[in-house]
Order: C-alpha cells, then structure tokens, then sequence
C-alpha cells in the first residue's frame, strides 16, 4: 500500500499571503508582485519537475503567463482578508518513474479542476529525503471565480460547440508537455520549457496560438484529428474569442468550489486513478482515501510532515508538526507491538496476498525509528494470524492471513458443495428438446445439457464470441418450463444489460441484487436459478457472497465466462478456482467473427498467443504504427470516420484502457460529426464528470444504474432533444436508447440533469466498459498500460474487423508492443498456494480420503539483514489447504488456539465426530469448543509387551529417529489426556508443536505421511499406541518409507483407494471421482484392473468409473506457482 496524502488550504491575504509569491515558490521561479512592487525569486530552488498552467475553455491565453495570472488575482481581490487561492497538494506513488507521476498528475487537475472552470497552475516536486528516497508530490493553486465577460455575460469555452483536445483533452494548454519515457517533450504545446533559473515574469509570456500556427500550417499539419484542431482553433480565433480580450477575465466567486463533498470527490477520484494507472503500469501498490476507521484500520492517522517542517527541524526551530508526527508513529509501533494483526488487517483490505516487502513498508510508515520497526516486524511476522502460503512466478515468499483464505476455502467449499448438490432437475424431454434446437453449434448443445442438470453449480468457460448467450436463451427456455424462475446477474451494468438482450434473462448488478438482498428483498428461493455472466470479473469475497446465499437458499447457479478475459477488480482470481474444483463445460468455438483467419486469431488470444493473433490482423493491414501517441489517437477517429460513411449502418466503437485516451477520442468524434452538420446547437451540460457540451442527434453513455429510468451503467443512447436550462434547474435530456437492433431502436426516456448527471459522449469507451459488447467494427488504441487480457477483449468485440493504432514513443517498436499485450496477469488465490504447498499429499489429502486434519507450526531459521539481523528467527503458520469438509481423522477436533491466540474455525461437519465443533449450511463460524482438543479420540490400542531395556529411547542416535520417537512420544502423553477427558496442559501442547517442528526440519511432510500411515495401516497405529523407544522409532520410520512408496506407485494408491471408498459419503464420492480425472495413470489402472483391486461389479465406484458420454471439461488455468509461470 502506498502512502496516499491529499491536502486543500486557501490561501488568503488575512494571514499575510501572496498569491504570487506562493507562485514563485511552487514553480521555483523570479515572479514580480505588482501589488507590493517587489520581486519573489526563488529560482534557486530544486526539485521542481515540471510547471504548467492549465486553463478552461474561455479564459484569456494571458493566463498561461504565470505572473499575469496571479498578478490580476492580486488586484481583482479587495478585501484586506481575500481568500486569494486555493491549494491543492497531493502525493504521486513513488514507485511511478518522474513521467509516470507527471502524467497521473496531469490527468487528474484536467478532471477534477480545469473540468470545472478553473485555472489550475500545478508543479510537480521530485525531492530526495535523507534516507535517498523520493518524495514526490504536487502543487496545484487553483483560481476561486470563475472566468465570465465583464459585462457578466458568462464564457464557456464550448457555447460555441469548440472542444480544445490541444489544451489536454480537457481545454488545457501546456507550458511543459508530458514528457516520454525518455524525457523527450511529447505532444502538447510547448509554450516555455521549465527552467529554474530562468526569469518567470511577464516578459516571457507565451506566444499567441495565431503567431504559432497560420491557415497554411494547420491543414499542412499531419493527421485527421490534427486537421480538426486546426481548424478548430482558427473558427475559433475568427469568432474573436481567442484574444486576449480586456473584458474577458474573473467574474464571481463560485461558491460551489467550496463545498465539502467536492473536497471528498477529489480525494477519492485521486485513489481510484492512481490506483488504475498503477495497476495499469503492473505495479503491486494501492492507495486508499478513506481514513483508517473508514477502513477498519485501528491506527491513528499521521499529519504531514513536508519539506518545510523538515527544513525548520533541520535548523533547530520549533517543528511541531514533526514532533506531533513521530508522536503518532511510535503510538502506532506501540499499537502494533500490543496488537500486531492489525497491520495484517490493514495490508490485507486491498489485496488477496502480499510479499514482506509490503508489510515493511507498512511497518516503515507506522514507526518511529529503526529499533521500533524492527521490534515491530519480529512481532507482526510472529502473528498466529500470518500465514506463509510460497512462493509466487518471480520467486517471492507471498503471505496472506486466515481471514482472507478463510473467505477463499469458504468459496471453495460452497462451490464443492453445490457441485454436488443436485436440486434442480430438468425434464429429460426438455432437455433433450432444448439441446435439438436449430442453429446450436455442437458445443453450444453441449453445454445447454450440462447446465439443465440437476446440479445446482455449473460454470461454462467460453471463448470471446462463441454464442454463450444464445446458450444460455436457450437453456432459460428449458428452465422456465420445468418451472424455474431464472434472474441475471453481472458485475458492471453493460454486461448485464448484454445478457439480459441476449438471453432473454431478467438481469441486473450484483451490487444491486446484494443491496436488495441485504434489506430483505429479492432474495434467492428453492426454485431460482441465478445466471452470472462475465463472471470472471468478479473477486473472491464476492463470489464467496454469492455463492453462500444461493447455497443457503438451495439455488442453482450458472457462472459464465473466461478467466482469460479481464480480471476480477477485487482480491482474488474467483472464476477461475471454481472452475478449477468443480469441473466445467468449454465453447470454444468462435461465432461471432464471420471470418475464419479472424476466429482463429481469437482462439489465439484466448489462449495466450497474442503474438500469433497480431500476426493475423498485421497481414490484413489493420495493425498500423505510428511515430507518436497522438498520432495513434488521430488513426483511430480516422478509421471511425471513415467506416461510419462507408457503411453507417453498422455499428461500431472505438475502444482505449485509458480515460484520458477515451475522452480524446470521443472529444475528436464529436468535432467530426458536429463539422458535418450532424448535431444540433450545443448545450453546456454539468455532469458528474464535469463540464460536457451534448447537442441533438448525440451519442452519450449512461454511467450509473437507475432503475427508475431502466438504464444500466453502460448504456448507449442518442440524445433526441434538450429542453430547459441550467439556471432554471429543469435541464432535460430526451434519450432514445438502443435497442436489441442497434442505435435508434430502443424507447425514449426523459433525463433530468439535477436528477441524474452520469453522462458523457459515446463515441469511445474504455476496454473495461466494453467486456461483454459485440459490434460489426472496432478501432483499438494500444497503449502500454494494456496486457493480453485487455487485448484480448478489445480485439474480440468484432464481427466484421478490428484494427489496432500504436504509437512508437509510447510502447517502443513492434517488438515492445507485443510483449506489452502478451504480459499475464492473472489474479491470484491463495487457494493457488495452498495447493501447490500440499502437492506431494496429492488429490488424496486435499479431497480428505487419506489424510486426517492437523494444524502445523513451522518455525524457519532465517539469515535476517537489515534492522532485523537481531531476530534469530520467525514462527510462521502454514494453512491446512483442505477444504472445510472431511473425512474424521486422527487429529480432528485438535486446536492450537490457546497457545497461538486465534479462535479455531469450525471445519469438521462429518457425522463421525465425537465433540467439538460443527458448520452449519450458511458456513457461519461456532464458537470453539471449550477444550482446545476437545473432539479428539485417539484408537484404543492393545499395549503391547515391551522387552526389559527397550523402554526408554537411546540418545545418541539417527536424527530422524529421534525426531519421530520425540513426536510419537508427544502425540501419546496427548492422547492420554484426551481418552480420561482431562484439558492438555501447555508444555504438552508445547512438546507436539517442537516436536512436529523438528520432524519437519528433517523431512518435510513427515507429519502428514505419519497420520496418513496411522489412519491406513493398522500395524503403524499399533506401533504409535503399542510401542516405545527405538522399536517404535525403527516402526514409523519403516511407515514412512511405505508412504513414499505410496505415493509413487499408482498400485498401491489404488489399492488404498479402493479400500477408503467404502467409507466415504455419497458427496465425498462425488469429490473424489473428480479429483480421479486429474491422476491419469490411477484412473487408468482403476480402469483396467479395478475388479482385480476389488471394485465391485456394479458398485457406485464401479459405476463411477464408466466412460461418460458427456463430461463437464475440467480446466486447470491456475498459475504454477513453483515453476515460475
């Protein structure tokens, strides 16, 4: 988690203030304050990246002389206490590069501020603390009025219809433009490059755009859209508005600017952007607005310090904010030494698993100083609620808590559950009727047979544009007439709007069906079936809600999707695991492009073979390179236009990851069209995305749900007219949506801006936005921030063609482009871990045939470096990686928890338990039972005759001997206690926890191959309960060397199979002939020698391992986590 700091103040002359020495300061620059007739030069300063000043459309291009801006500030302000400027200060991840953070920083004051009508003068800082480390953050002083015509007659730069993309896509000129990834200006127009020593008064003001570009050299000027920035400008410059007007300047205050919801807009808006551009830049690293208590974090919040109050510590001044800072730090260390699993907490509200880098830095952030950080790390890495899960594709220990695989097993064990569940019975009439209808591809048929069974959970993985929704139109037939009520559902509101038009279900959000569900409305009954589509992008805490309520309601669920697509915006790579356990039914075969080259290209990027899927497209033409960004921007909207008259029947859609890129597009689109006389008289419309001018006969998203007005976050619809006016408060907008046959064809709804502001132009939408959508056409902008997901989506939304616009300063060559779209980045699970950890128990021990539960302390030396070389080394739990389900074992009901302080979770359900605890159906935890071993009950074993002077063991002896005398000698004196109901006393809790250790020091897995011997082999049991010393040492020794035969020889998994299954419920059946399908060589010989090893002609097992004629495909897609993939 990175540190998120986000901080406005006003400026005001009451406490001696000057607007433009505040100027000088941020942009380290000489400035001249007319007003006190004195020079402020603090061009000496360093640190200082960039400098700009970004204005909204209207204002006087004197504004981008910094000097003028806050000189006539200065003296249009009267008061002697005038709040002259606001100032907006915030920090950039310092793990962006300094063009990263300047572009993140760039984007943001165009939304939030230019957006709104104000000049925003912003510097960004890159300063260097003492520790090395980087400090960057930006200086934004913000105008309070707004710009209006002397007379009052307020200026909007778009009444005329005239968007400014030059000005940033948001009517922002640049002083400094963007710099590339090399540093080199890019785009934009450069007005002066920023250099601290040089003199930043009025004398170096900026040239006028008509002295910058005539008539002759903007339709000289390469590019479409370029062209229509040109003569964009020129209409504009013949209108006379463009001039430095004397009437045009500050009008009112605009009292709006001051209201404290739009200060916690901002705050949030700078954590959801960063957040995107970090996960766009694959950075590990979120930040988090909301206060501590808003995120259940039990810390105090830091003040700032910042450079001033460092200076003024450094020379020996008072520094309060400095000491009130370390203050909070070491309360915070403190709190973390008496509580240490509220930083587990903390790290674990924003990802599924984290490395120890993160949980230094977080202990770096909340400490005081060296020694503390280091008590501090001993003490969280020691927390029972750590937990190890291994390493992840870059060699990195990744960690979680036993909340969070708590959720994840939670998952998995409704999705086994309901898996085998079966409640929901079609007809097999109906069925059979519905796998026969016309125009079902063999697949297609396929997968309506297996989601009309009985089970109450099926997943259907299906390829981009394979015609899962008329799949699924037909299955809902089927449902509904064997008297099923079948509900919808999807993450975002344009997916679930594409399912309900193309199946035929009701649908609607998840978010929204949890909101209803939570006041007691809606909710899920016996006979519902629930549809989720585009399920991939759901995460696990989710998945794990949904899951649970239809379980408990007795619901069937169908999830849909592709875990290749887009991944889950939450923790947790949740489609993907229960596809992975329960099995699932594949569509592989593409429908939606007509030709066959461009559904082999699909199928390509489906599987991960993006560079063969570009190759495809490259040779027809439609990849094309351009030497810049904007440059790609202007191919898109060209291609757009130029297929619009070709055929402007079909529809189409231009597609970018970035906002920035999307409102470039649309702002360039709507130019195009207003050029041709296609759009009515513009309107300047507020809107919760800021300032927007619509006109009739626009194209605009809706960007909210609103079931008042029947529209879902994501739908297209054309605007048929605008009545009213902002100042009278009865704005309307008559909107025609689109319908099942395109733009044009759906009903009408009456949109009342002070009601419902979610809107913008709809020429171009992000990827994100568009999973889900299908048109006849779609222009793609690369960019770096895309991975092969995202291309993945973006290049499969097409029936008839897709073509790609890359720019060369901002992915490099072609090569750069295809590894960008080739990196994977799957969301993870800690589910991933857990089973990686327990392969060598293999799928016996995780479908709980073999091995019985247990809960290990491994304590690990460790070489520490740093400020904890000191810790001589670090107690960490290891997760049971079994589902909460299981057969009873050896150690069922034994609980660490008094000596580990972690109230046990409740697993064991099986009806062979003798106490302890239980889970009902709804997987809500019980208390734990009041014995922590409370449930267990060790075999009554005839003690055997021991020979005079083999009772005690011999010291001196094999290491590994001794380890497993030691621990059989613990595990006894515990039994002992358990059979006379006595409570386990702490040193022989203490004794099983070392001795368990130090078998597991010696031989990994020992423990568990020992109770996987003692369950299945009764002279091993006899040998634990009957003997002593060095005979029974040598006995369990020879026990397991017999489990690693075991698990090498398919013979005797077999035979041990065989001999477990009549043991095991009807539902564990059912689980443990799925995990059969993964063990090829076992399922062979059970195959052909099953009556031979003792399957019963005839038995459920026999029956079980009959070739099936239709077979859910099971899909293994999760990462290796061992082998770096």
């Amino acid at each position: 988690m990175a540190i998120y700091h986000l901080h406005a103040k006003v400026i005001s002359r009451a406490t001696g203030r000057s607007a433009v020495a505040a100027a000088a300061y941020r942009a380290a620059s000489r400035l001249h304050d007319l007003r006190l007739d004195r020079d402020h030069d603090f061009s000496n300063k360093s640190g200082v990246v960039h400098s700009e000043i970004l204005l909204p459309d209207g204002a006087p291009e004197r504004f981008l002389d910094r000097a003028t801006l806050w000189n006539e500030v200065e003296a249009i302000e009267k008061r002697r206490d005038a709040q002259l400027a606001r100032e907006v200060e915030f920090s950039i991840p310092r793990e962006m590069t300094q063009a990263q953070g300047i572009a993140l920083a760039r984007d943001f004051v165009r939304e939030q501020f230019v957006e709104r009508g104000m000049v925003a003068d912003l510097n960004v800082h890159w300063d260097i603390g003492e520790d090395g480390q980087a400090k960057p953050h930006a200086h934004v002083m913000l105008s309070t009025r707004r710009i209006e015509v002397r007379t009052g007659e307020a200026v909007h730069g778009r009444r005329d219809g005239i968007p400014h993309p030059e000005r940033g896509g948001g009517g922002a000129y640049d002083i400094t433009p963007d710099p590339g990834p090399d540093g080199a200006e890019r785009g934009g127009r450069s007005t002066q490059a920023h250099d601290p020593s040089a003199d930043g008064n009025s004398g170096d003001a900026a040239r006028h755009p008509a002295e910058a570009l005539d008539a002759g050299e903007a339709l000289a000027a390469a590019g479409r859209t370029a062209r229509l920035i040109a003569a964009a400008r020129l209409r504009h410059e013949g209108l006379g508005l463009a001039q430095d007007q004397p009437s045009i300047g500050f009008g009112a205050k605009e009292r709006s600017w001051n209201d404290r919801d739009l200060l916690l807009t901002w705050r949030e808006r700078w954590a959801s952007l960063a957040n995107e551009r970090l996960a766009e830049l694959d950075l590990d690293v979120r930040i988090d607005h909301r206060s501590f208590a808003a995120q259940g974090i039990d810390l105090e919040p830091q003040n700032k310090i910042g450079p001033a109050g460092m200076r003024r510590e450094e020379r020996g001044e008072d520094a309060e904010r400095v000491a009130d800072h370390l203050e909070i730090a070491r309360r915070n260390g403190e709190r973390l030494l008496a509580e240490p699993h509220v930083a587990l907490e903390a790290l674990t509200r924003q990802q599924s698993t984290f490395t120890r880098r993160d949980l230094a830095r977080f202990v770096d952030r909340h400490t005081a100083d060296a020694e503390q950080f280091s008590a501090v790390m001993v003490r969280v890495e020691a927390c029972p609620e750590l937990v190890a899960l291994g390493k992840d594709g870059h060699g990195r220990e990744r960690f979680s808590t036993w909340e969070m695989i708590g959720v994840e097993q939670r998952l998995e064990e409704a999705s086994l559950a309901m898996g085998q569940s079966q409640g929901h019975a079609v007809p097999l009439a109906v069925r059979r009727a519905a796998m026969a209808r016309d125009g079902l591809g063999d697949e297609q048929a396929l997968a309506v047979g297996e989601v009309t069974k009985s089970r109450d959970l099926s997943v259907v993985v299906g390829y981009a544009g394979t015609g899962k929704s008329t799949m699924l139109g037909v299955a809902r037939a089927a449902w509904e007439e064997a008297g099923y009520r079948v509900r919808g559902a999807a993450l975002s509101g344009i997916a679930a709007e594409g399912l309900e038009s193309g199946s035929g279900i009701e649908s609607r959000t998840l978010a929204s069906l949890e909101r209803a569900w939570a006041r007691g409305f809606d909710l899920l009954e016996r006979g519902d079936v629930l549809v989720v589509d585009e399920a991939g992008m759901v995460g696990s805490r989710q998945m794990e809600r949904v899951l649970s309520a239809a379980r408990g309601a007795g619901a069937k669920v169908v999830l849909v999707g592709d875990p290749e697509q887009l991944q889950a915006i939450e923790a947790g790579g949740a489609f993907r695991a229960v596809a992975e356990r329960v099995g699932s039914v594949e569509i592989t075969t593409v429908r939606r492009q007509r030709e066959g080259w461009q559904q082999a290209a699909t199928k390509e990027l489906a599987t991960g073979r993006t560079d063969r899927a570009l190759e495809r497209y490259e040779a027809a033409g439609l990849v094309c390179g351009h030497d810049t960004l904007e440059e790609a921007r202007a191919g898109v909207v060209a291609g757009w236009d130029e297929a619009r008259q070709a055929a402007p029947e079909e529809s189409q859609i231009m597609l970018a990851h970035r906002r920035v890129d999307v409102r470039a597009l649309n702002e360039a689109a709507r130019e195009i069209r207003r050029d041709a006389g296609e759009l009515g008289d513009d309107v300047l419309v507020p809107t919760a995305q800021g300032e927007r001018v619509f006109a009739d006969g626009e194209r605009i998203y809706f960007l909210r749900n609103d079931r008042a007005l029947g529209v879902k976050n994501g739908t297209l619809g054309t605007v048929r007219g605008i009545t009213g006016s902002v100042e009278a408060g009865d704005l309307v907008l008559s909107v025609q949506l689109d319908g099942p046959g395109g733009a044009g064809t759906g009903r009408v709804v009456s949109v009342s801006v002070a009601d419902y502001d979610a809107l913008d132009h709809g020429y171009a939408a992000t990827i994100h936005k568009s999973q889900g959508v299908t048109v006849d056409r779609a222009h793609v902008l690369a960019t770096g921030s895309l991975d092969r997901h995202g291309a993945y989506v973006a290049l499969s939304r097409h029936r008839e063609s897709v073509s790609v616009h890359w720019g060369r300063d901002d992915v490099g060559d072609r090569d750069g482009l295809v590894r960008r779209l080739s990196r994977e980045r799957l969301k993870d699970t800690t589910l991933d871990y857990l089973h990686v950890r327990d392969r060598d128990a293999g799928f016996a021990r995780r479908r709980e045939l073999h091995v019985p539960e247990s809960e290990i302390v491994v304590e690990r030396e460790k070489a520490a470096s740093g400020p904890q070389k000191d810790r001589q080394a670090e107690a960490v739990r290891t997760p049971d990686p079994a589902p909460a389900q299981r057969k009873r074992g050896m150690f069922d009901g034994l609980d660490l928890s008094v000596r580990l302080g972690r109230r046990t979770s409740e697993k064991d359900v099986s009806a062979g338990m003798n106490a302890g605890a239980s889970k009902g159906e709804s997987g809500v935890e019980r208390e734990a039972p009041a014995s922590p071993f409370a449930g267990l009950r060790l075999p009554r074993v005839q003690r055997a005759q021991v020979p005079a002077g083999l009772g005690g063991f011999v010291p001196g002896g094999d290491p590994l001997h001794q380890a497993v005398e030691q621990y059989a000698r613990a595990v006894r004196d515990i039994g002992r206690m358990v059979e006379q109901d006595l409570p386990v006393l702490e040193h022989q809790k203490k004794a099983w926890l070392d001795a368990s250790t130090a078998l597991e020091r010696l031989r990994p897995g020992a423990v568990i191959a020992l109770e996987t011997a003692v369950k299945h082999e009764p002279e091993i049991r006899q040998a634990l309960y009957g003997l002593e010393g060095p005979a029974r040492a040598r006995r369990l020794v020879e026990g397991l060397e017999h489990e690693d035969k075991v698990r090498h020889s398919p013979e005797l998994r077999a035979a041990r199979f065989v001999k477990a299954w009549d043991g095991l419920s009807r539902e564990q059946q059912g689980v443990a002939l799925k995990e059969l399908q993964r063990d090829a060589p076992l399922e062979s010989l059970l195959r052909q020698k099953g009556h031979e090893l003792g399957v019963r002609k005839g038995s459920t097992l026999d029956h079980g391992l009959q070739p099936q004629r239709t077979r859910s495909l099971s899909r293994s897609r999760g990462r290796d986590m061992d082998m770096g993939m």
